[in-house]
């Protein structure tokens, strides 16, 4: 499956399960990283939209972290130098968990295990 497939079928997971998981209302998307126009572009980095900023937050805060970064990359994939660049400045903050995952059953592994849950108890397909 693409990045994109892996995320879609995390985003349908998650609202399957946010009825005994609350803070999942607030996994959000932030959409750096589609091909746009030259016209659309310009209107989204005026807006503010910027390289590099990770695929999926929720800010839920844990113990001493405000919320977990989730980054989406197929097998293969790396790190942009703009997400890695990100990820060093998230990690210096000292308060969010940064993940990047592979699939979403890894995702939602991430996920749960940052909320205190078990993925098993969810369903989550084997590691």
């Amino acid at each position: 499956m693409s990045e994109h497939d892996e995320q879609a079928a995390l985003i349908r997971f998650c609202r399957l399960i946010e009825p005994r998981v609350p803070d999942l209302a607030w996994l959000l998307h932030v959409p750096n990283g589609d091909l746009r126009d030259a016209r659309v572009a310009r209107r989204l980095k005026d807006a503010g939209v910027r390289a590099g900023v990770w695929d999926l937050f929720l800010p839920a805060r844990r113990n001493d972290q405000a919320g977990i970064w989730i980054e989406m990359k197929t097998p293969a994939g790396r790190l942009s130098a703009e997400q890695r660049a990100f990820a060093a400045h998230l990690a210096q903050q000292h308060c969010y968990t940064l993940r990047v995952c592979r699939s979403w059953p890894e995702a939602a592994r991430a996920i749960l295990d940052y909320l205190g849950e078990r993925a098993e108890d969810y369903g989550v397909p084997g590691q």
